[in-house]
């Protein structure tokens, strides 16, 4: 699927970006929460019954039909059965089918979750912006009692792993003032990668062109064309750095040949922050190095 047609008018659904669900927290919980916030809402908040028709035949088409809307039943039951339903009895059906595969038993099991809350998102979308502020609220509290990675931002609400703030504030927003004084293309390299992890390109070939951007900067800082990531190299021109840091590196470097070397698909998305996060503090201490 090409999440980059512009057919799709600038939004993709949660469960079809490619993200990578957190591998912690309790989704049960939180969904539990969500579905008896959300039918208060459309229970309190006097909307009449053909508004509420109106908000779950729009929500099913929106969805792409992964909610389902009943006409002859109000909306605020069905929210809460959709989002409040026990999860648990999903697991079992996961587990009786008898994966012999974890990754494929965990892929299973976390699609309900991942369409749940992609259908929430798009609600948010759906809701009157005056009262999407308290719901937000009301969600992040959600995600923070049940132990859960993400984060509730943007207009429209838009939930993103709690690394990416952290990316940000922590590596790119100190590492660009630097690099653009120094190496400006390599620093609008960077940028593109991070607007390209934003809005889901293909994972692989972001990290490929963001590693190019980090050797880059090391033939450029140390004046050697040929340097590459790997004992040779780093011992003649970074020999002062620690050896479990030049280890760092090489492996970080043998990710380029994920695909063909290791037998494996290219990085998912949470796995591209990872890799990314760590191509910018590998180029921050290659600056600090250098001075």
């Amino acid at each position: 699927m090409n999440i980059n047609d512009d057919r799709w008018g600038g939004y993709i659904p949660w469960f079809l970006r490619g993200e990578s669900l957190p591998g912690s927290g309790d989704f049960d919980i939180f969904f539990k929460r969500v579905g008896q916030r959300l039918a208060t809402h459309f229970q309190f908040e006097q909307y009449d019954r053909y508004e509420n028709r109106r908000f779950g035949a729009y929500l099913e088409s929106e969805s792409l039909q992964r909610y389902q809307h009943n006409a002859d039943q109000s909306l605020a039951p069905q929210i809460r059965g959709y989002f409040g339903s026990d999860l648990a009895k999903i697991a079992d059906r996961v587990a009786a089918r008898g994966y012999n595969s974890p990754p494929l038993a965990r892929q299973a099991l976390y699609k309900p979750y991942s369409e749940r809350l992609g259908v929430l998102e798009i609600i948010l979308r759906m809701l009157p912006i005056e009262v999407i502020a308290p719901i937000g609220r009301d969600i992040r509290r959600a995600l923070a009692e049940a132990e859960i990675p993400l984060d509730l931002r943007g207009t429209p609400p838009a939930f993103i792993p709690l690394d990416e703030p952290l990316l940000q504030s922590e590596v790119i927003d100190r590492l660009l003032p630097r690099l653009e004084a120094r190496f400006p293309q390599r620093a609008k390299e960077l940028i593109k990668a991070y607007h390209d992890l934003i809005s889901c390109e293909k994972p692989g070939d972001i990290f490929l062109a963001a590693f190019g951007t980090l050797e880059g900067i090391a033939r450029e800082i140390t004046g050697d064309k040929g340097f590459m990531f790997n004992a040779a190299s780093l011992n003649k021109r970074f020999g002062n750095l620690h050896k479990t840091v030049h280890t760092t590196m090489i492996m970080l470097a043998a990710h380029r040949g994920d695909n063909a070397g290791h037998g494996r698909a290219d990085p998912g998305a949470h796995e591209l922050r990872y890799l990314l996060f760590s191509i910018c503090n590998i180029a921050l201490l290659l600056l600090d190095y250098e001075g």
